[in-house]
């Protein structure tokens, strides 16, 4: 099965222009793809492990991965998130 049979196969692409190029592309092992996600929230979830398995797909096929993981500082100023304690972890659901 090629990389873009795969990707296809399990739902990872639903509409794209130039579809003959981009297969080509990907089935070749070449061509470089942007990724994204917001881990803006309180946790992770099921959404960024998409995207992360992805990525990791599309490289093993040969493809050269670039992506941003965007984070926002919520709490003023700072450059880093605040420890979680366990004392506010209910806050979180864990």
């Amino acid at each position: 099965m090629t990389l873009f049979e795969e990707l296809s196969h399990r739902g990872l692409i639903a509409q794209m222009t130039h579809p003959e190029q981009i297969e080509a592309l990907l089935n070749k092992g070449s061509g470089t793809f942007y990724m994204g996600f917001d881990a803006t929230a309180n946790s992770l979830h099921v959404g960024h492990f998409l995207v992360l398995t992805t990525i990791k797909r599309m490289h093993d096929g040969g493809a050269h991965p670039h992506y941003a993981v965007r984070y926002r500082d919520h709490h003023g100023g700072g450059s880093q998130r605040p420890n979680r304690h366990a004392a506010n972890a209910h806050s979180r659901g864990d």
